[in-house]
């Protein structure tokens, strides 16, 4: 069933980024939808989401081009958890694109057991954000509020 719905957010996420406008995005996943035998309601549902200007425009961007002319000390922290910017798929990425900016001080870092909040999570489900307790870990403030101190810091 994950493979399932994997293929099927792939397909839709391609939808979004290929085709020329909202019709054609939402001729192609009404169509592909049906296919699958989705209900109607839930069907309409999806082809709302992926045809929101903000969902074009989150599927279609690319931050790369942007972060290489960054001119300004960057730090960029991802949990380990972290379901919706996985930092698998994102660290790795976000130091390439950094990695020829004019700034000259860039720090990307993967906080072990943190999800997307920052706050201690062993699965990272959003689910769960409500449910743990703690607001943003002590160490992630700590990596924040050093990093800035260091930079402001008197000389």
């Amino acid at each position: 069933m994950i493979d399932s719905v994997q293929a099927r957010q792939k397909r839709l996420l391609q939808a979004v980024r290929t085709a020329p406008d909202s019709a054609a995005i939402v001729e192609q996943v009404r169509s592909m939808l049906k296919k699958q035998g989705l209900p109607e309601g839930p069907a309409q549902s999806q082809v709302e989401k992926v045809t929101s200007p903000w969902a074009r425009f989150f599927v279609r961007y690319d931050p790369a081009p942007t972060l290489r002319q960054v001119d300004v000390p960057v730090l960029a922290l991802y949990g380990s958890t972290d379901l919706q910017v996985p930092p698998e798929q994102n660290a790795d990425p976000m130091r390439e694109a950094l990695r020829t900016c004019p700034s000259d001080d860039v720090t990307v870092r993967v906080m072990d057991g943190l999800n997307h909040l920052f706050q201690p999570a062993e699965t990272g489900l959003p689910t769960q954000y409500a449910q743990i307790d703690t607001t943003m870990a002590p160490r992630a403030l700590e990596a924040v509020s050093s990093w800035i101190q260091e930079r402001t810091a008197a000389e």
